[in-house]
Protein backbone atom coordinates (compact mmCIF):
# COMPACT_ATOMS: atom_id res chain seq x y z
CA UNK A 1 0.00 0.00 0.00
CA UNK A 2 2.85 2.31 0.75
CA UNK A 3 3.56 1.68 -3.15
CA UNK A 4 0.49 2.63 -4.20
CA UNK A 5 0.68 6.15 -1.94
CA UNK A 6 4.35 6.87 -3.80
CA UNK A 7 3.64 6.05 -7.32
CA UNK A 8 -0.18 7.70 -7.15
CA UNK A 9 -0.40 11.17 -5.23
CA UNK A 10 3.56 11.36 -4.38
CA UNK A 11 5.05 10.85 -7.73
CA UNK A 12 2.60 10.65 -10.75
CA UNK A 13 0.14 13.41 -9.68
CA UNK A 14 2.25 15.99 -7.86
CA UNK A 15 5.48 15.03 -8.81
CA UNK A 16 4.39 14.54 -12.89
CA UNK A 17 0.84 15.58 -13.75
CA UNK A 18 0.44 18.92 -11.90
CA UNK A 19 3.89 20.58 -13.38
CA UNK A 20 2.83 19.95 -17.13
CA UNK A 21 -0.62 20.92 -16.80
CA UNK A 22 0.15 23.83 -15.02
CA UNK A 23 -3.90 24.70 -14.67
CA UNK A 24 -5.52 27.58 -12.48
CA UNK A 25 -7.79 26.98 -9.83
CA UNK A 26 -11.18 28.42 -10.24
CA UNK A 27 -11.01 30.86 -7.46
CA UNK A 28 -7.98 32.38 -9.64
CA UNK A 29 -9.85 32.39 -12.69
CA UNK A 30 -10.57 35.10 -14.26
CA UNK A 31 -14.56 34.58 -15.08
CA UNK A 32 -14.60 33.95 -11.65
CA UNK A 33 -12.88 37.10 -10.43
CA UNK A 34 -9.40 36.02 -10.61
CA UNK A 35 -6.63 36.79 -12.60
CA UNK A 36 -5.26 33.63 -14.38
CA UNK A 37 -6.74 31.89 -17.71
CA UNK A 38 -9.05 29.02 -18.04
CA UNK A 39 -7.57 26.15 -19.22
CA UNK A 40 -9.49 22.54 -20.33
CA UNK A 41 -8.46 19.81 -18.90
CA UNK A 42 -5.73 17.55 -20.26
CA UNK A 43 -4.31 20.61 -22.27
CA UNK A 44 -1.29 21.88 -20.97
CA UNK A 45 -0.53 25.00 -19.86
CA UNK A 46 2.60 27.45 -20.88
CA UNK A 47 2.23 29.83 -17.31
CA UNK A 48 4.61 29.90 -14.86
CA UNK A 49 1.98 29.05 -12.33
CA UNK A 50 3.14 26.07 -10.19
CA UNK A 51 0.35 25.58 -8.04
CA UNK A 52 -2.19 23.68 -10.08
CA UNK A 53 -5.43 22.48 -9.64
CA UNK A 54 -5.06 19.43 -12.25
CA UNK A 55 -5.13 16.67 -11.24
CA UNK A 56 -6.49 16.60 -7.74
CA UNK A 57 -4.00 16.01 -5.32
CA UNK A 58 -5.98 15.67 -2.30
CA UNK A 59 -8.51 13.93 -3.67
CA UNK A 60 -5.55 11.62 -4.52
CA UNK A 61 -4.66 10.71 -1.22
CA UNK A 62 -9.04 10.36 -0.71
CA UNK A 63 -9.07 7.84 -3.40
CA UNK A 64 -5.65 6.22 -1.88
CA UNK A 65 -8.39 3.97 0.52
CA UNK A 66 -9.41 2.13 -3.08
CA UNK A 67 -6.14 0.39 -2.46
CA UNK A 68 -7.05 -1.81 0.09
CA UNK A 69 -9.81 -3.14 -2.12
CA UNK A 70 -7.66 -4.02 -4.88
CA UNK A 71 -5.04 -5.88 -2.70
CA UNK A 72 -7.01 -7.64 0.16
CA UNK A 73 -9.09 -9.08 -1.77
CA UNK A 74 -10.99 -11.48 0.51
CA UNK A 75 -14.59 -12.06 -0.18
CA UNK A 76 -17.15 -9.85 -2.66
CA UNK A 77 -19.11 -8.41 0.27
CA UNK A 78 -15.63 -6.96 1.73
CA UNK A 79 -14.55 -6.31 -1.57
CA UNK A 80 -17.58 -3.95 -2.51
CA UNK A 81 -17.74 -2.45 0.97
CA UNK A 82 -13.48 -1.26 0.51
CA UNK A 83 -14.16 -0.40 -3.02
CA UNK A 84 -17.54 1.90 -1.52
CA UNK A 85 -15.36 3.16 1.09
CA UNK A 86 -12.39 4.39 -1.00
CA UNK A 87 -14.47 5.60 -3.82
CA UNK A 88 -16.47 7.92 -1.18
CA UNK A 89 -13.64 9.18 0.65
CA UNK A 90 -12.50 10.41 -2.40
CA UNK A 91 -15.78 11.99 -3.55
CA UNK A 92 -15.94 14.06 0.16
CA UNK A 93 -12.60 15.07 0.01
CA UNK A 94 -12.85 16.19 -3.98
CA UNK A 95 -16.55 17.87 -3.27
CA UNK A 96 -14.86 19.73 -0.21
CA UNK A 97 -12.15 20.81 -2.98
CA UNK A 98 -14.33 21.96 -5.27
CA UNK A 99 -16.70 23.63 -2.95
CA UNK A 100 -13.62 26.03 -1.83
CA UNK A 101 -12.71 26.76 -5.00
CA UNK A 102 -9.63 24.73 -5.09
CA UNK A 103 -10.90 22.62 -7.99
CA UNK A 104 -13.15 21.58 -11.02
CA UNK A 105 -14.67 18.54 -11.07
CA UNK A 106 -12.67 17.01 -13.55
CA UNK A 107 -9.67 17.66 -11.26
CA UNK A 108 -11.14 15.04 -8.51
CA UNK A 109 -12.12 12.76 -11.52
CA UNK A 110 -8.94 12.71 -12.97
CA UNK A 111 -7.68 11.55 -9.75
CA UNK A 112 -9.98 9.42 -9.11
CA UNK A 113 -8.97 7.48 -12.88
CA UNK A 114 -5.42 7.93 -11.90
CA UNK A 115 -5.94 6.11 -8.62
CA UNK A 116 -7.86 3.45 -9.35
CA UNK A 117 -5.50 2.77 -12.17
CA UNK A 118 -2.03 2.42 -10.48
CA UNK A 119 -4.08 0.68 -7.67
CA UNK A 120 -5.42 -1.95 -9.53
CA UNK A 121 -1.51 -2.26 -11.50
CA UNK A 122 -0.31 -2.34 -8.61
CA UNK A 123 -2.22 -5.05 -7.04
CA UNK A 124 -1.91 -7.34 -10.07
CA UNK A 125 2.14 -6.82 -9.72
CA UNK A 126 1.64 -8.44 -6.35
CA UNK A 127 -0.35 -11.58 -7.07
CA UNK A 128 0.37 -12.49 -10.68
CA UNK A 129 3.90 -11.32 -11.69
CA UNK A 130 6.18 -10.86 -8.31
CA UNK A 131 4.98 -14.05 -7.42
CA UNK A 132 5.77 -16.22 -10.65
CA UNK A 133 9.35 -14.14 -10.84
CA UNK A 134 9.87 -15.57 -7.27
CA UNK A 135 9.10 -19.18 -8.24
CA UNK A 136 11.64 -19.07 -11.11
CA UNK A 137 14.37 -17.76 -8.96
CA UNK A 138 13.57 -20.20 -6.24
CA UNK A 139 13.46 -23.19 -8.65
CA UNK A 140 16.71 -22.22 -10.59
CA UNK A 141 18.54 -23.03 -7.46
CA UNK A 142 17.13 -26.41 -7.12
CA UNK A 143 19.55 -29.22 -7.99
Amino acid sequence: MVLVMLIGPVLLINGIMKPIFSRARPREVATLGGTMSYTSAWLSSNSPYRNSSFPSGYSSVGFYLIAPAMLLRRGRLQFIVLLTTGFMSGMIVGYSRVAQGGHLVSDVLCSMIVMTVISWAIAEAVFYVWPIQSMNTHNAFRV
